[in-house]
């Protein structure tokens, strides 16, 4: 599945003392490593609240799970207005291939007790994605054609 890029401007970029990149994140408020994870990272951010209407104040950024005890961070989660995550989003590099490793890492997290609520989970390497929806009448996850806007995720909320 693809997704196309929108022509939004990127966020502010910085070169620290010691020659790194960094951008700033709107959605933690600060300059962070500007690494090829956290390049998709921000342009997934951009498009949720662009193109999907998303409010940055909706969206999370690694947040911590723990999964069976074990600690995970979250590349980035969608909350609905009562503040419980439904949509969970694991972003790798451009380069990273979406296999079936991936797949099985974003699976994981919503194992969490913390994320019972999630409807949609989502895998992007910024080129592409592959976007699930939770069927609940039937408790399975079906392959979407696209991503979820803000009025999507908030049906039945």
């Amino acid at each position: 599945m693809y997704f196309c890029a929108m022509k939004i401007p990127f966020p502010p970029i910085r070169t620290t003392a010691d020659g790194k990149q960094q951008v700033l994140d709107p959605i933690r408020r600060k300059f962070v490593a500007l690494t090829p994870e956290e390049t998709v990272r921000q342009m997934f951010i951009l498009h949720l609240h662009h193109a999907l209407q998303i409010p940055l104040g909706c969206i999370g950024v690694e947040n911590g799970v723990k999964v069976y005890g074990q600690p995970f961070r979250v590349d980035l989660q969608v909350f609905g207005r009562h503040g419980s995550a439904l949509w969970l989003i694991e972003c790798k590099r451009r380069e990273q291939v979406l296999d079936e490793g991936v797949m099985e890492q974003i699976g994981r997290y919503q194992l969490s007790e913390s994320f019972e609520s999630v409807r949609f989970l989502t895998i992007t390497n910024g080129i592409s994605f592959y976007c699930w929806q939770r069927v609940e009448d039937e408790r399975r996850w079906v392959l979407r054609d696209t991503l979820p806007t803000w009025d999507m995720l908030l049906e039945g909320v």
